[in-house]
């Protein structure tokens, strides 16, 4: 790998860490990125939760399985074993041969290391493929090797045909086989999921070029051997990209001491160099024009020595030749023409180009048909399916027979009869996860294409083949979706229904504008005029839509935003040669430049600019920039485009809150980071979160660090959250924090949490901790949520806490939550509780919320409160939210801790607090057997106080039964505390609607019209709260409406 490669992917490393969740003061205040929908990022999250980062190893195993098929996964892709699939099994007896030449053992069985390439070379049509699989078939059988294949397939889908399929395909493999190639692989996907979310990225040729040459050497249990098929069908630049990449992979092996074998086929050109390769000729060899022969023995109907010797002879090597003449002989004999079969040979052209001819121009009645299925598959943007490609036919041949199809009449089989017939046999119907029509042969392109021969087919094409094939499948797309019998339901799913019914529709929709773009331009014209209006230009734009998705949520896009979405700008010279508005609104895009920026179309960004488009238009919906959208492709063209036509670079992106640098870097693009500041974008300026410094060290790049503080970035400047020192020290990472120390951070800077101390001691990394300490770092700094002593506690580390008073905190220095004693108790860690008191903590000290000891009450934490009893807490402190500790305990509902506290002298009739007393903190969390408990332990029912005045006002108020005619029963007074915050018992059970305890209050003499605080009555407080029924039973049970004389029967 080279020193790029190496450096991203060490940054790669440091931001897969950071993805982790990191505790903090008050719990997950840490960054969770767009990744974290993901199942692995939960498991970070989940991990880091506890203080020992420990989790159950059956769950840790799961999601570990969970992300490692996520990874493989995103390598592989639909028809990745297509090719290799749809070639033919070898005939019985055919190619065994070549495992006993000594070009394969040597190959298979080599101990040197420079002598691991096998190199098949031949004309087309010999049989290279078959004999590839076959070769894969049998090194399959064996444990020797680890074995990944990869067969081009220039008739396939995109990737079938590019190195980047054969990479993702190889990889894809080897991960099977070799697990340890995970450990670098998966700090490469986590960035991806972190920064794209789950299937919004694509994997990219140069990094796994790049993973696969430094990754090679792990190799070791197995070497690995790699089969390539058919390198010829890639593009002329493609092969010899492939070649030396194998050639350089073949270096680094032998250079780590690893055996690699590699088996490549391809024809004699295009020419590409290797060192130190083996290489057969397949249709020099003896054995090869042997299994043509056992072939012809096998296939051919009538057996004739004679014929068998002269189709060997005449065949020179060409296995798809003998494929074809065989075909016509058995056909011929079918007919009963056997007395001139021998003659029928003889008239077969030797050249399998003439082949082709002769099958496409002989007795062939339907040669216009015959020509569109070739024009479909040669030019179609996509493989076609057989329905797809019948129903292309009608509506080029026979446009008013258009029509819904009937499987019961035209049958799948009639279909693909028709297609081979029509085609002459030179298409095929490839098996895979869809099925489509393709050549029966690379050659039969080359035929068609290469060596001229579709206008020789039809001399209509010949000014211009390309261009007047697009421009008949543009009329059978058009053709397809104007049919009279095609009636559009007005829902967008009810007409992606239709698809099934109408075969051709969804390709017709998507592609329209795509031919047309490529038809020769003198009809364009009025086809796009046909297009701007009119019931023509709904029904079109309606299919489109519906089948091609822009994200416009329903909303319909005007012409020249598809245009420009689908990159056809040839066609956009044209539309604006009208009355078009260049700059108009849309959805989703905004304008049509943005629409072009987005899908990363060049040439259309070009001629929209030099037709107008405003280069510094925001979209009116998404609020952007063009330049910002320009900036998201991370594009460097298009980058260029704009900031040599003036695009403004210091704008405001309002949706971001900060400026396009700020876009640059959280994208991790240097390259339009540098061009950005060398035109003049302020390195200063600040964002919602601060400068562009601090959102650089935010991505923890390291070089856009440098690069900026070299660029003359204010190491100091401060936003809302603090500097970049503050960042850096969150994320963990020594490399920029050392590199701005150096730069003249300050180190005790404050933001809004605190100092870069703080920041380091939430995140629980030990190390920046240490080296701001060492940096002159002031270890008794106060934060919002206190010093960094008292975060330490917070987060359980003892590690970090011996440093700090090591370093002179100072340990009972209050903060938002106590002193660090308090925070550890209320957190439950004993031994952070421990140390604090061996460290001499003041046991008795009270804060905010009270004692330490009220503080692990109140979370009922038994073990720290044994503790704090045993190192002298005393056990009627007064103080804080609660009052004493029985009373923070009795809130939280703790039995054991309030039984212990009883024991250790706890005065059961303390009183403080918000909940007054300890009964009445009971009584409202509704525990009856906390409240039995109290009462077992001599607490004084009507002792009053708090927020409620009596526990039978609190009960009351909670809606619980049991505990209010336990309390009743215990010598409760039931008018008691009537001027309290919720009125006399009868009212605070009104305030709740609570029908039952009403009941039980007025059975146990409740006084009904007695006045309280805020409602006055209990009638007056059920009708306010609109309690309906509960304002009828107080009217039946005597409640008087204008409140009476309730004053004076209250007293």
């Amino acid at each position: 790998m080279n020193g790029h490669a190496r450096q991203r992917t060490g940054a790669t490393s440091k931001r897969a860490r950071s993805a982790n969740i990191k505790g903090s003061v008050f719990g997950d205040n840490a960054r969770i990125h767009q990744g974290d929908q993901n199942i692995y990022f939960k498991y970070s999250r989940y991990r880091a939760s506890s203080p020992s980062g420990e989790t159950s190893s059956a769950v840790q195993a799961q999601l570990e399985a969970k992300e490692k098929d996520d990874c493989r996964r995103s390598l592989g892709f639909r028809d990745m074993d297509a090719r290799v699939e749809n070639i033919s099994p070898t005939q019985p007896g055919t190619c065994e041969w070549f495992f006993e030449t000594s070009h394969f053992q040597q190959w298979y069985g080599h101990s040197e290391l420079d002598n691991g390439l096998l190199w098949i070379k031949g004309n087309p049509g010999t049989g290279k493929s078959t004999l590839m699989k076959r070769i894969l078939k049998h090194c399959q059988t064996k444990e020797d090797y680890i074995i990944a294949a990869y067969f081009f397939n220039a008739r396939g889908t995109e990737l079938e045909k590019t190195p980047l399929g054969m990479l993702r395909s190889l990889l894809f493999q080897l991960l099977k086989h070799e697990p340890s190639l995970y450990d670098p692989l998966l700090p490469i996907f986590r960035k991806k999921q972190e920064e794209h979310g789950s299937g919004g990225w694509e994997w990219r040729e140069p990094e796994l070029k790049s993973f696969l040459l430094s990754e090679i050497s792990q190799c070791r249990a197995r070497p690995p051997l790699l089969i390539i098929d058919a390198l010829d069908e890639c593009s002329d630049p493609d092969v010899q990209n492939v070649a030396e990449f194998l050639q350089h992979l073949s270096t680094i092996a032998r250079d780590a001491g690893i055996t690699l074998n590699i088996c490549l086929s391809s024809r004699h050109y295009p020419f590409f160099r290797f060192k130190g390769y083996q290489e057969l000729v397949l249709e020099k060899e003896k054995d090869h024009n042997k299994d043509i022969v056992v072939y012809v023995r096998s296939n051919l109907i009538i057996k004739d020595k004679a014929i068998e010797e002269a189709i060997k002879k005449k065949a020179r090597g060409i296995f798809m030749w003998v494929v074809l003449v065989i075909t016509i002989l058995n056909r011929a004999y079918d007919d009963g023409k056997v007395d001139a079969m021998t003659q029928k040979l003889n008239e077969i052209p030797a050249d399998l180009g003439e082949v082709f001819e002769t099958l496409l121009n002989r007795n062939n009645p339907d040669k216009d048909e015959t020509i569109l299925i070739l024009q479909c598959v040669l030019f179609a943007k996509q493989l076609l399916t057989p329905e797809e490609i019948y129903f292309a036919l009608i509506a080029g041949t026979n446009g008013q027979k258009l029509g819904k199809w009937d499987p019961s009449q035209i049958t799948p089989d009639i279909i693909r009869r028709r297609i081979i017939s029509s085609s002459r046999g030179l298409v095929e119907i490839r098996k895979g996860e869809r099925e489509t029509v393709q050549f029966i042969h690379g050659s039969v392109n080359d035929f068609l294409v290469r060596n001229s021969r579709l206008q020789t087919l039809d001399p209509g094409l010949a000014s211009d083949p390309v261009a007047k094939s697009h421009g008949r499948l543009q009329d059978c797309c058009m053709s397809y979706m104007m049919m009279e019998s095609l009636e559009l339901p007005k829902n967008r799913r009810d007409i992606e229904n239709l698809a099934s019914s109408y075969p051709f529709l969804e390709y017709s929709s998507r592609h329209l504008f795509d031919h047309a773009e490529e038809a020769t331009s003198a009809g364009q014209r009025e086809f796009l005029q046909t297009l701007k209006g009119g019931s023509v230009f709904q029904r079109v734009e309606r299919l489109h839509d519906c089948f091609e998705d822009y994200g416009q949520c329903g909303r319909r896009l005007n012409l020249l935003h598809i245009l420009a979405a689908r990159g056809l700008h040839k066609l956009i010279v044209i539309l604006l040669e009208g009355d078009t508005d260049i700059n108009a609104q849309g959805r989703p895009h905004g304008t049509a430049l943005e629409a072009a920026i987005e899908h990363q179309h060049e040439k259309t960004i070009k001629v929209l600019l030099n037709k107008g488009a405003k280069i510094d238009a925001r979209g009116r919906f998404t609020h952007s920039s063009a330049l910002k959208k320009a900036i998201d492709t991370q594009s460097e063209e298009i980058l260029t485009i704009f900031i040599e036509r003036g695009a403004k670079l210091n704008i405001w992106e309002r949706i971001l809150n900060s400026s396009l640098l700020h876009a640059a870097i959280s994208n991790g693009n240097r390259d339009a980071i540098a061009m950005l500041l060398d035109k003049g974008a302020k390195i200063n300026a600040r964002g919602f979160k601060g400068t562009a410094l601090r959102a650089a060290v935010a991505t923890m790049e390291t070089e856009i660090v440098e690069m900026l503080l070299e660029k003359g970035a204010k190491v100091n400047a401060r936003g809302l959250m603090g500097t970049a020192l503050h960042e850096a020290a969150h994320n963990g990472d020594k490399e920029i924090v050392e590199m701005l120390l150096e730069r003249g951070a300050k180190v005790d800077a404050r933001g809004l949490m605190g100092t870069a101390l703080q920041k380091a001691v939430a995140s629980r990394e030990k190390e920046i901790v240490e080296m701001l300490l060492e940096k002159g770092a002031n270890v008794n700094v106060r934060g919002v949520m206190g010093t960094s002593l008292q975060t330490a506690a917070y987060n359980g580390d003892p590690e970090i806490i011996e440093i700090l008073l090591d370093k002179g905190a100072k340990i009972d220095t209050q903060g938002f939550k106590g002193t660090a004693l308090q925070v550890a108790a209320a957190e439950g860690v004993e031994e952070v509780v421990e140390l604090l008191l061996a460290k001499g903590a003041k046991v008795n000290a009270r804060g905010l919320f009270g004692t330490a000891l009220q503080m692990a009450a109140h979370r009922g934490r038994e073990e720290i409160v044994e503790m704090l009893l045993e190192k002298g807490a005393k056990v009627n402190a007064r103080g804080g939210f609660y009052g004493t500790a029985i009373h923070a305990a009795a809130f939280h509902g703790s039995k054991k801790v309030i039984k212990m506290l009883l024991d250790k002298g706890a005065d059961v009739n303390a009183r403080g607090g918000f909940t007054g007393t300890v009964l009445q903190g009971a009584a409202f969390q509704g525990d009856k057997e906390l409240v039995k408990m109290l009462l077992d332990n001599g607490v004084d029912v009507n002792a009053w106080g708090g927020l409620f005045g009596t526990a039978l006002q609190a009960a009351s108020n909670a809606g619980s039964k049991e505990i209010v005619e336990m309390l009743l029963d215990h010598g409760a007074k039931i008018d008691a505390g009537r001027w309290g915050f919720v009125g006399s018992a009868l009212q605070a059970a009104a305030i709740d609607g609570n029908k039952e305890v009403i009941e039980v209050l007025l059975d146990k003499g409740a006084k009904i019209n007695t006045w309280g605080r805020f409602y006055s009555t209990a009638l007056q407080a059920a009708a306010f709260k609109g309690h309906v029924e509960i304002v009828e039973m107080l009217l039946d049970r005597g409640a008087r409406g204008d409140g009476g004389d309730a004053a004076s029967e209250g007293g």
